[in-house]
This record gives structure tokens, sequence and C-alpha cells, in this order.
């Protein structure tokens, strides 16, 4: 038991990290996100997360403890694999279905109304794109194990707003060590370049890594 809980909370950090670099980017252009917004942010992500546990729930209930396990396992590895070797997408591979995505590349533009707060919509909007890629990690996750799916949710749910909150803290933080104010998103000085700095092949590999250790523990 105490693994499976350990084995979550790594889970929850590799699946929160792309908030981090989202919250930076608000805090580069002042956006605002209000504790409202922030928490349906989080059920958002939980709520999806829950979701893809309940389907692997399905899954394992039809091929057996041992048997989804394994699964689990080799879905995790290929999953790491599959984020650590894939290339950065650029705006022209990116179609209207997949904004999601488009939005966690640059996230200044699930502003809709270019308000400087993030409100309404635009807070599912986000939930959405910071679940999008936890989607195949949670079916894998719920694989061999107990159906404690609301654990892990809400744990996912909870690590996101954090994550978040963490970002706009460490861009609110950079602005002032450089004396500059953060600026509004819907000036026309922001660039989408900004958040690089705060971006990495760091920020793939880590989560990658986290979920091929993980995978293998499964295996052995």
């Amino acid at each position: 038991m105490a693994w499976q809980y350990g084995e979550w909370l790594f889970l929850s950090v590799a699946l929160s990290l792309d908030a981090v670099t989202v919250g930076v980017a608000y805090g580069l252009r002042g956006i605002r996100i209000p504790n409202v917004s922030l928490l349906l942010i989080s059920l958002t992500c939980a709520g999806l997360f829950a979701l893809s546990l309940m389907g692997g729930g399905v899954l394992a209930s039809w091929v057996g403890p041992a048997a989804g396990r394994w699964a689990g396992g080799v879905l995790l590895i290929g999953m790491g694999i599959w984020i650590a070797l894939s290339p950065p997408r650029t705006r022209e591979q990116h179609t209207t279905l997949e904004l999601p995505a488009w939005v966690l590349k640059h996230p200044e533009q699930s502003d809709l109304d270019r308000s400087g707060t993030i409100t309404g919509l635009e807070t599912v909007l986000i939930g959405t794109a910071l679940a999008l890629d936890s989607l195949g990690v949670g079916l894998a996750a719920a694989l061999g194990h107990p159906p404690r799916w609301l654990v892990l949710a809400v744990l996912v749910g909870l690590a996101n707003g954090v994550a978040l909150r963490v970002g706009l803290a460490l861009a609110r933080a950079a602005r002032r060590r450089s004396g500059q104010p953060p600026r509004s998103g819907v000036e026309s000085g922001v660039t989408e370049e900004e958040p690089a700095a705060f971006r990495g092949r760091a920020q793939e590999l880590v989560p990658a890594a986290i979920l091929v250790v993980l995978g293998l523990l499964r295996l052995v």
C-alpha cells in the first residue's frame, strides 16, 4: 500500500510539470488566476483523469490483475519513451481539434477575452489542456491496481493547481529581481518566446523518466 501511494505521488508530480510552464507564462504577462478559477482548473484535471482511471479499471477487470499489471507497466514505459523522443510540434502542425495541446505551447491564448484574468470557460480549456496528456497515463495506472481512482484523481488535480501557483510565483519573482513589473497579456509588447527561459528539454525528460521507472518497477 505504501508503494502504491508513492507511485501515485510520483505520477502526480510527472503530470503537473506542464502546469508550472503555464503558470510562468501567465505570471510573465500579468495574467491573473483567481482562487476560484484555480479550483475549477484543478477540478477539471481531476475529473478527466478520474474518467481515464475508470476506463483502466474496466480493462483491468477483463484481463485480470497479473496481466493488467504487466500491460500497465508496458504502457507506462511506452508513453515515457514516446514523450522523450517526440519532437516539439509547431503551430502549423496543430488543428482546431488540438486546441488544448496548442494552449500548452502558448498558454496566453487561453485568455480568450484578453481581459488579463482567467475565468469561466477559460478555466475549463486550461484544465482540459493540462489533463490531455495524462489520459493515457491514467488508463495505464489503473491496470493491475485496486480501483482507488478517486484518491489518485484528487492528487493529480491538486498537483496541477499547486504547480500553476508555483509557476505564477516564479515568474513574478523573476520580474521583481529584474526590476520590471508584470505586464498585462493584452499589451502588444508580449511575445510568445518569453516563457522559453523557463522551458527546456528537461521539462519533457523528467516526466518521461518517471513514467519509464514506474513502468519498469511494475514489471519486476
